[in-house]
C-alpha cells in the first residue's frame, strides 16, 4: 500500500473512502464525486515532508487535525518503523470532512481544477460551513508553500514531487499556525450536494422514451 510502516507515502494513491459516506442520487443519473478543496497531492507532499523531516510537534498537531486516534501512539509506531493501522490513517489523511465538497464530476462539471486548489465561496452555505471554508483557506496558505519546497535527497523510493525538504524553522512556524485551526476543523462534516452552491451552465435533456437516460447531460460549475 502507499502508506509505509515508517509513515511515509510512497505514491499519491488515495486511501479508501469512508464507508459511511454515500453520494446523492438523481434520476437520470448524475455522477457525483468528493471534491478535495486542498488537493490530495499537496496534502501527501506536506505529510511526507513532516514525517521525513521528523518534525514531531507538527506531525502530532496534524494528526489531531485529521482526528487520528492516539497521536502519540501513532508517532511512536512511525518512529520505530512499525505503523500498525495504516489503512485507517491513510483514509484519515485522504478524506477529511472539512476538505471535501460533494458535487458533479466528470462530464457533469465544467470547472474541475484537477490537482489545483478548489476554493469554495459562500453561496448557500451555513454559518458553520462558511467558517470551515475560511479555515481551510488559512490552512492551505500555511501548507502549500511547504508542500512546494525543493525535494529531499534521501528516501529514494519516494517520487521527488511528494518529499519536500521542510526545515525545522518551517515546522516551528507551521505549528504556531496549525494550533488555532484544530478547533475550527477537527471533526467537521463534509459538505454534501447543495444546488445553491452551484451554477448550472447547461440544461440537461432527458430521452423522451427512456426517463433514466440523458439525451444531453446537464453541466454545472461552482458559484463565485
Amino acid at each position: 500500500m502507499a502508506l509505509g510502516r515508517n509513515g511515509v507515502l510512497t505514491n499519491t494513491e488515495r486511501g479508501a473512502e469512508p464507508v459511511l459516506w454515500h453520494h446523492t442520487t438523481m434520476t437520470p443519473t448524475v455522477t457525483f464525486t468528493w471534491h478535495h478543496t486542498i488537493p490530495w497531492n499537496c496534502l501527501a507532499a506536506f505529510w511526507n515532508g513532516l514525517v521525513a523531516g521528523k518534525h514531531w510537534t507538527a506531525v502530532e498537531l496534524f494528526l489531531r487535525l485529521v482526528s487520528a486516534d492516539k497521536p502519540h501512539d501513532i508517532m511512536d509506531q512511525i518512529k520505530s518503523g512499525a505503523l500498525m493501522d495504516r489503512d485507517r490513517l491513510h483514509t484519515q489523511l485522504t478524506w477529511q470532512g472539512w476538505n471535501i465538497v460533494e458535487g458533479p464530476g466528470g462530464d457533469f462539471r465544467e470547472d474541475d481544477p484537477g490537482e489545483g486548489y478548489d476554493r469554495w465561496f459562500n453561496h448557500g452555505l451555513s454559518d458553520n460551513q462558511r467558517a470551515t471554508v475560511q479555515a481551510v483557506d488559512q490552512l492551505y496558505l500555511l501548507i502549500e508553500p511547504l508542500a512546494s519546497r525543493p525535494s529531499r535527497l534521501d528516501f529514494p523510493e519516494i517520487p521527488k514531487e511528494i518529499k519536500p525538504n521542510i526545515s525545522a524553522l518551517d515546522a516551528k512556524d507551521l505549528a504556531r499556525g496549525l494550533s488555532p485551526l484544530i478547533g475550527s476543523l477537527r471533526g467537521r462534516s463534509l459538505m454534501f450536494w447543495n444546488s445553491a452552491s452551484w451554477e448550472k451552465v447547461q440544461d440537461g435533456r432527458v430521452h423522451p422514451k427512456l426517463p433514466s437516460v440523458w439525451n444531453v447531460k446537464p453541466k454545472w460549475k461552482k458559484r463565485r
